[in-house]
């Protein structure tokens, strides 16, 4: 379009002359303006449409970042959701999204200790939107400390078993949470593993599995602010 518009403006100073040329600069100047290049508008759909880099950034209310939340986050009018844990540093990334100032995403997020969050927010008109989201703490949960003694029937170590846990992290969970821990025995030590829980269900269910034994489910009961040992005695897929 602009060599189109310095074309006609040439051959109307070739018709023309300078003097009459200057003399309809007026009219000139409405067609010059018609013939600039139309800037790319967000959201215009096409390649035009931009697109936004969406990060979620997760604190606590002193502004802590919230390592090791679990998220699922996507658009709200959408079932399907990206999954997984922010980073150290509390951030976790959503991707790419075309701008559109209606769409309305969620993200919903927990993590032990503190009360689980859905936050909506829209799209910005720009290449890369952090939104932050505030978790509140939980006031109802304690802090617990439980070691294993896994073993088999005649008293002996069994070491590398998984133990998946289940627990409730405070009282506004309805829902449990899940771990996972890879226990490795050494001599004449436990390892010693530290759940945030609620005080109100002070318990694990504890799954543990390792390949040789049968799988075993265990209620392993917990005191706040100590340290209990749970013995956990496995048998061989073989039969009891």
């Amino acid at each position: 379009m602009r060599l189109i518009c310095s074309r006609i403006i040439g051959y109307l100073m070739e018709s023309w002359g300078l003097l009459p040329f200057v003399a309809s600069s007026l009219l000139l100047a409405l067609i010059i303006t018609g013939c600039h290049d139309k800037p790319t508008v967000p959201g215009g759909g096409g390649d035009d449409t931009l697109q936004v880099e969406v990060w979620l950034l997760v604190v606590d209310p002193n502004d802590y970042p919230v390592g090791g939340a679990w998220v699922l986050a996507g658009r709200a009018d959408i079932t399907s959701r990206i999954a997984g844990f922010t980073g150290a540093l509390g951030y976790f990334k959503m991707g790419g999204w075309p701008y559109d100032s209606s769409v309305i995403m969620e993200a919903d997020i927990s993590s032990p200790g503190f009360v689980p969050t859905v936050d909506s927010f829209h799209l910005m008109p720009e290449d890369l939107q952090i939104q932050e989201i505030i978790l509140p703490f939980d006031s109802c949960f304690v802090t617990a400390h439980v070691g294993f003694r896994i073993q088999d029937t005649t008293g002996n170590p069994v070491n590398g078993a998984e133990l998946y846990m289940e627990y409730y992290p405070g009282c506004t969970w309805a829902k449990p949470y899940y771990d996972i821990e890879d226990y490795f025995w050494q001599p004449d030590s436990i390892p010693i593993f530290t759940y945030i829980v609620d005080s109100t269900r002070l318990y694990l269910e504890v799954l543990t599995s390792i390949n040789g034994y049968v799988d075993r489910k265990d209620t392993v009961f917990l005191v706040a602010n100590d340290t209990v040992i749970s013995e956990i005695t496995l048998y061989s897929s073989g039969g009891k």
